[in-house]
């Protein structure tokens, strides 16, 4: 059964819809305008009079009103101190949970500060994507130049400790936050390798900028362009490194979505927008049911070249956005394996202690009208293969399964 929960080191998971304000809202989003997390202040009784009154209203809801009673119960007669921040939180989200959502979630101050940091798509810590997996936290991905490549971590590693202490327990987001720190300091992760030991990896912070994209030249002069996420500065980036290759006559381009867990759904119609002209690149299901279009805003610079795009079961979200709409339009060819399917978008609400509250307001459909939720998008060609982001790209197989592809275009010689 798939995961149904990602969180990154660099980047939250999740597809929502930010707020216009001052400054941008962080995490994986998806919007209208701008695409993308909790403050509650003091206590309760006394310490958090408006938000439950001792006195509840004479018109308030009986729901509320026992809720208060509980609440003043407890605090006065349990036997032991009250912890009343404690006790609100689980409060809160023992509520969430119970619409049995889990992208409906109430994040922290530190992890909305770090949310929004990795939305500007600059942070410090040691540049690796971390997921949950069968109750484990294990490394996702790793960033190219970073500590935790320059230090060895690979996909799939098991996170055992942070500094020594174990983290059993810990949900991703806490593991990331015990992980990350300022750089040039050092952190020390347990980790487990397959059958091996468990053994200490010792790394050196850094402020890590988190790339877009990373690009190369493949036989036959084909462009090959790697999606790392969905950030603020995807679309102008890979505006940027397309022009040059629809400019030189490249006579194909391989967008890589493998491992791209999401971002900003203002930047992944931008990105598909590069590639169609004037369509539907998505479909917002609002709480009427109704659908509201999103179109491509603009004229893309690579609207003829052939294309091919890669996914995997860790594409998610924004990255689906953008295969589904090139799938349906039958703009390119999807290759490799179904993606994860997360399909709903999520409005965050910031809170009075710089904490942040992501609800789940809709879901979204491809131009088709097709929900990808728990089912994904299946590739027209499947490679089995599991992807290996350390391996070298001529030994890559959908790499060479795409080159193969195109090769098959007429206005691609010697593509082979």
């Amino acid at each position: 059964m798939k995961r149904k929960h990602l969180f990154t080191i660099v980047l939250s998971f999740s597809l929502v819809l930010t707020v216009v304000t001052g400054a941008f809202a962080a995490g994986y989003s998806a919007g209208s305008q701008d695409s993308p997390i909790r403050p509650l202040g003091e206590v309760i009784s006394g310490v958090l009079p408006t938000i439950v009154p001792t006195t509840p209203p004479v018109n308030q809801d009986e729901k509320w009103k026992l809720f208060v009673e509980v609440w003043e119960i407890v605090s006065q007669t349990f036997y032991r101190p009250v912890d009343k921040d404690i006790m609100v939180r689980a409060a809160i989200r023992g509520m969430l949970e119970a619409l049995e959502d889990p992208h409906t979630v109430l994040l922290d101050p530190s992890v909305s500060q770090r949310a929004r940091e990795q939305t500007r798509q600059k942070f410090q810590g040691i540049g690796a994507r971390i997921e949950e997996k069968d109750g484990q936290i294990i490394i996702h991905s790793v960033f190219p130049d970073s500590p935790a490549q320059s230090g060895g971590l690979q996909p799939g590693d098991i996170i055992m400790a942070v500094d020594g202490d174990p983290i059993a327990g810990d949900t991703p987001e806490q593991t990331a936050l015990r992980i990350r720190g300022p750089a040039d300091t050092d952190v020390v992760l347990t980790i487990k390798r397959g059958e091996e030991e468990p053994f200490d990896v010792t790394l050196t912070r850094a402020e890590i900028r988190i790339p877009s994209l990373s690009t190369q030249t493949l036989e036959g002069n084909v462009g090959y362009i790697r999606l790392w996420g969905f950030g603020a500065l995807t679309a102008d980036d890979l505006r940027e490194t397309l022009q040059p290759l629809v400019d030189a006559g490249a006579p194909g381009v391989i967008l890589d979505l493998r491992d791209n867990p999401g971002g900003l759904l203002r930047a992944a119609i931008s990105v598909t927008g590069e590639f169609l002209p004037r369509r539907t690149v998505v479909l917002y299901e609002e709480q009427a049911q109704q659908l509201r279009p999103y179109r491509v805003p603009g004229e893309g610079v690579a609207l003829d070249i052939p294309l091919v795009v890669l996914v995997n079961e860790r594409s998610a979200s924004a990255s689906e956005i953008v295969a589904g709409a090139l799938a349906h339009y039958d703009r390119a060819v999807i290759i490799g394996q179904r993606t994860f399917g997360k399909g709903t978008v999520q409005l965050p609400h910031d809170l009075s202690d710089g904490s942040q509250l992501r609800v789940t307001i809709s879901r979204w459909l491809t131009p088709g009208k097709e929900s990808i939720s728990d089912v994904g998008i299946t590739p027209s060609i499947v490679v089995e293969e599991e992807f290996d982001g350390t391996k070298p790209l001529e030994e890559d197989a959908a790499i060479q399964r795409a080159l193969q592809e195109l090769a098959q275009v007429p206005s691609i010689p010697n593509a082979a």
